[in-house]
């Protein structure tokens, strides 16, 4: 947990959860390790908070790609629209499982910038906002901290990581 202003944890009797972004219902959370994991034995952050909360309505929304170098800022205002219309917002960012570990470097270690305006405008639609990273490296979040309610990092949590971050 990197920072909570009073946001975590969620109530358990919220109604609609919005769980969006890039990582929100993406397998490749597993780490640097993945050539060895079975991508239908890992369970996603949406269906791990979906399976946590059976009577709530959760919705999930990619809002931008995980591609470093997609900019496409087009699919954020219907992540927004959702956002809106949530209890509590469960923000997935960070880095794709390919892009750490052994051989892989990188000039910046900030989000892209598809997913820095997809954490800047979820966090002002919905301030019941937690933004969980997933990453295999530090990453430079000065751009967005002030925005963010909430930050908890997972790294790369492996196959159970989905059920962890709903936990959480």
């Amino acid at each position: 947990l990197l920072k909570n202003n009073g946001v975590l944890p969620f109530s358990k009797s919220v109604k609609r959860v919005a769980v969006i972004g890039p990582l929100a219902n993406e397998k490749r959370i597993v780490g640097s390790w993945y050539c060895a994991y079975k991508p239908e034995e890992t369970v996603t952050v949406y269906e791990g908070v979906k399976a946590l909360l059976p009577n709530a309505e959760v919705v999930f929304e990619n809002g931008c790609s995980l591609d470093f170098t997609n900019n496409d800022t087009s699919g954020i205002d219907k992540a927004v629209d959702v956002a809106k219309n949530a209890d509590a917002v469960i923000l997935c960012v960070g880095e794709d499982q390919s892009d750490s570990g052994e051989s892989n470097c990188k000039a910046h270690l900030s989000l892209p910038y598809a997913q820095k305006e997809l954490v800047l405008k979820v966090c002002e639609a919905n301030k019941n906002t937690a933004l969980v990273l997933f990453t295999g490296r530090p990453l430079v979040l000065s751009d967005i901290e002030k925005s963010v309610p909430a930050i908890l990092n997972m790294y790369f949590p492996g196959t159970e990581g989905g059920n962890a971050a709903a936990s959480l």
